[in-house]
C-alpha cells in the first residue's frame, strides 16, 4: 500500500503518520508512504520511520522503491521454483580448472587477448557448443584441415593482436575447395603479415538460418560481472538491444533476461519463422554466467554473434581479455 499525504491547512502531519503507523503493523502488508511538506513534516516522516515504514519526501521516489520491491519480490518467486535448483548441473565437472588452464598459457607470455580458438576452448569447457575450429599455420595445414571438417568452410586470420578480423579483410566464408583455402591463407598473409598474421583458423560453415544474439560481460568494481544479452551480429552498436543481469543465474532468471529483449519477439517464432531453441539459450545463458562468475580473472568476454537456431545454439565468436592483476592473485593462490 502506497500513502501519501499533502497537508492542508488543517492537516495534522505528526498525528496522521501515528496512525498509519499502528495500522500498518496490523494489516500485514507492506506499507511505504510519501509525506509531502519539507520541514513542516518533518516531525511526522521521523514517526513512520521509527515504525519501520519506509518514508520519502517526494511521491515519484516513494513509487519508483515501490516498483523495486514488487520487482524484489518476483525475483524471489522465481528462485523458489524446483526447476531452477539445477542450474548449477548444467556446467561440466572440472570447467574451471580446464578454462584457467587456457587462460595461463596466454599469461604466461604476458597476453591480455585470447585468440579466438583460446576463447572459443574456454567456452567450451563450460559446456556451451562452438563451431568445429582448428588452427592452421601454413597454406597446406590449412587445406587439410578443412578437408578433415569438411567443405564448405570458413577461414579467419589467427592473431593475438587483431579482434575485429573482418576490419582487416580477415574472414572468408563459403570456401569450397582446398585450392580455394590455399589461396585465401596466402592472400591474408601476405595483406596483414607478421606480426598481427600468424596462421588462419578453419571453421565448419554454419547455415546461418535462425537469430544472432550476442552475450557479453563486463566486470564493474563494484558490482563484479554484469552479463549482457540482446540482439548480436554486425549491427549490435546500431540496435542497442540488451538486457543486464547479475550472474550467476538460474535458468528461470536467464529466460526472464531474454525475454526483456526486442529481439525475443522473433526468437519466439514471427510471420511463420520458427522459434529458435529457447531452452538451449536459456541454458547457454547459465553456464555463461557461471563461467563469469567462477574466472575473476576475465576481466571482459562477449560471444558474437551466438547462432541461435531451432535445433541448437552455437558461438560462432568469441573474444576474452583477461586481467593480469586478478590472474597473479589466482596464481599465487594456488601455490
Amino acid at each position: 500500500m502506497l500513502v501519501i499525504l499533502t497537508p492542508q491547512g488543517v492537516t495534522d502531519a505528526t498525528a496522521t503518520a501515528k496512525h498509519l503507523a499502528e495500522y500498518a503493523t496490523s494489516t500485514g502488508k507492506p506499507v511505504i508512504a510519501s509525506w509531502v511538506g519539507g520541514k513542516d513534516v518533518q516531525e511526522g516522516r521521523n514517526v513512520l520511520r521509527q515504525a519501520g515504514i519506509p518514508c520519502f519526501e517526494y511521491p515519484d521516489l516513494a513509487v519508483r522503491m515501490w516498483n523495486y520491491l514488487v520487482k524484489y519480490g518476483r525475483t524471489i518467486a522465481d528462485l523458489t521454483k524446483n526447476e531452477t535448483l539445477s542450474s548449477k548441473d548444467l556446467v561440466p565437472a572440472g570447467a574451471k580448472d580446464a578454462a584457467m588452464a587456457i587462460m595461463k598459457e596466454a599469461y604466461d607470455v604476458k597476453r591480455s587477448y585470447l585468440t579466438e580458438y583460446e576463447s572459443k576452448k574456454v567456452l567450451e569447457a563450460y559446456g556451451i557448443k562452438i563451431c568445429a575450429t582448428e588452427v592452421a599455420f601454413t597454406p597446406e595445414e590449412a587445406a587439410q584441415k578443412a578437408k578433415e571438417i569438411g567443405f564448405p568452410v570458413v577461414v579467419k586470420i589467427h592473431s593475438e593482436t587483431i579482434t575485429h578480423k573482418s576490419d582487416v579483410g580477415g574472414v572468408k566464408v563459403n570456401l569450397k575447395t582446398e585450392e580455394e583455402v590455399i589461396a585465401v591463407y596466402k592472400d591474408m598473409e601476405q595483406r596483414i603479415g607478421r606480426p598481427g598474421f600468424l596462421g588462419v583458423t578453419v571453421q565448419a560453415m554454419i547455415d546461418l538460418k535462425g537469430s544472432e544474439v550476442i552475450i557479453g560481460m563486463n566486470r564493474d568494481p563494484q558490482y563484479g560481472p554484469v552479463l549482457v544479452f540482446g540482439a548480436g551480429g554486425v549491427l549490435v552498436e546500431i540496435f542497442k538491444d540488451s538486457a543486464l543481469a547479475i550472474p550467476p543465474l538460474n535458468l528461470e532468471e536467464a529466460k526472464a533476461t531474454i525475454e526483456k529483449t526486442k529481439i525475443y519477439k522473433a526468437l519466439k517464432g514471427f510471420r511463420g519463422e520458427p522459434a529458435v531453441d529457447l531452452q538451449g539459450l536459456a541454458e547457454t545463458l547459465v553456464k555463461f554466467s557461471y563461467l563469469i562468475s567462477d574466472l575473476k580473472i576475465v576481466k571482459e568476454l562477449d560471444i558474437n554473434p551466438l547462432l541461435a537456431k531451432t535445433d541448437a545454439v552455437i558461438a560462432l565468436d568469441a573474444r576474452v581479455i583477461i586481467s593480469f592483476d586478478e590472474m597473479q592473485g589466482a596464481m599465487c593462490y594456488e601455490e
